[in-house]
């Protein structure tokens, strides 16, 4: 079986300070967000630092991994997950 076909897909809400509008503004309150899909051999080894750890080295520790993590079933559940992170 194809590795793209299992499921359920994980995705975690990950954030990144914004630090160029932090300096313009000249506060530390800009922040973005984003929903990451997780490599399956990630999301389902058992290790719980392996998500964050992915996260944080995939994008040289500009990006990191909250704690908010979401299982997706179905190609349904994905779409209703990225379109509610669109409004």
């Amino acid at each position: 079986m194809s590795k793209n076909q299992l499921w359920p897909k994980a995705f975690v809400k990950c954030t990144r300070r914004n630090p160029v509008l932090c300096s313009i503004l000249g506060n530390d309150e800009h922040y973005s967000t984003a929903w990451l899909e997780v490599p399956w051999e990630i999301a389902h080894s058992g290790d719980p630092l392996s998500i964050s750890l992915w996260v944080a080295e995939g994008s040289k520790y500009t990006w990191m991994a909250g704690s908010q993590c979401v299982e997706c079933h179905n190609q349904d559940h994905i779409d209703d997950l990225l379109s509610e992170a669109a409004k």
